[in-house]
């Protein structure tokens, strides 16, 4: 398997600083080169020796880069491909790792017209936690995660299959698709779930003066759905906005599973809430156990 001379991971966080670490604990990089605009994420990344060498410099840190990892946030990843278009290698791979992809890949092909050379794919990993910050980064974070990929129509197949194997190298499971698909389908499974775990502790918020109070009874259900709450609120900022028209429909969706519950309740419906409950059980505990 081919190995990176240089691999360089624009914004060292939690996603960019556990793809540095897998890399390196599979020996599949000589260099891992850090760039952030926070002098002290440059400082923590090279005391856990995430990285090799550090800088605040964009374009200093990709220059000689082999493959260049944005690990930005979704809102700033066509800017900062725009801005170092021009100082990129030749023949480099490009991996983002935003959260919503449309926008991205056609920020991307836009862009990169004029440098047909570079191979850029667009990544989300399937993967992550409420955490954020360098120090929580985990070289087995990608360990049987899905690790979707949306390749450009120009790409080459033998690089996006090179780039597919340094992430199943790593332990992700790959799964190439288109980025109106990703958007779709990662809506329901990802972006959605964030948006009824955040809503759960804010109808609590709204309802019970002493929220503390009520908190305090809740067990490990309530824990669990609302632990990824937790995550940081420009994080999600960017996710919803890049991704609107998807959730919007989404949304409507899951309010017409929650107006025919309503319904079901007002009449008394023990057998629809029986079949309802019973019907999300099996599927559940079919796919997982499948996963097993």
């Amino acid at each position: 398997m081919e190995v990176i001379n240089q691999m360089t991971v624009v914004g060292v966080g939690l996603i960019g600083g556990s793809l540095a670490r897998a890399f390196r604990k599979q020996r599949l990089c000589k260099t891992i080169v850090g760039v952030d605009i926070n002098a002290e994420v440059i400082k923590k990344a090279l005391q856990f020796k995430v990285i090799d060498q550090g800088t605040l410099d964009l374009k200093e840190g990709v220059r000689d880069a082999d493959l260049i990892i944005l690990a930005v946030p979704v809102g700033v990843i066509g800017t900062v491909l725009k801005e170092i278009k021009t100082y990129i290698k030749q023949s480099a791979w490009i991996l983002d790792v935003g959260s919503t992809k449309s926008d991205i890949i056609k920020q991307a092909e836009e862009y990169l017209k004029d440098r047909p050379d570079l191979v850029f794919v667009g990544g989300h990993p399937m993967a992550g936690s409420e955490k954020a910050g360098v120090e929580w980064s985990d070289p087995y974070l990608f360990q049987g995660a899905p690790f979707i990929l949306i390749p450009l129509a120009k790409n080459p197949r033998s690089e996006v299959l090179q780039l597919s194997q340094w992430l199943e190298r790593i332990g992700a499971r790959v799964v190439i698709m288109d980025h109106e698909q990703h958007d779709l389908q990662v809506g329901y499974v990802s972006h959605l779930p964030h948006l009824v775990a955040a809503a759960l502790v804010n109808v609590l918020s709204r309802n019970f003066t002493n929220i503390n109070e009520v908190l305090s009874l809740s067990g490990g259900g309530f824990k669990d759905t609302t632990r990824i709450a937790a995550s940081q609120p420009n994080i999600w900022i960017d996710i919803f906005s890049s991704n609107r028209q998807k959730l919007k429909k989404i949304l409507d969706h899951f309010l017409e599973e929650l107006i025919e519950v309503k319904k079901m309740l007002s009449r008394d419906d023990r057998e629809g809430l029986f079949e309802y409950f019973s019907k999300a059980r099996q599927i559940r505990t079919e796919f997982f156990e499948e996963e097993k």
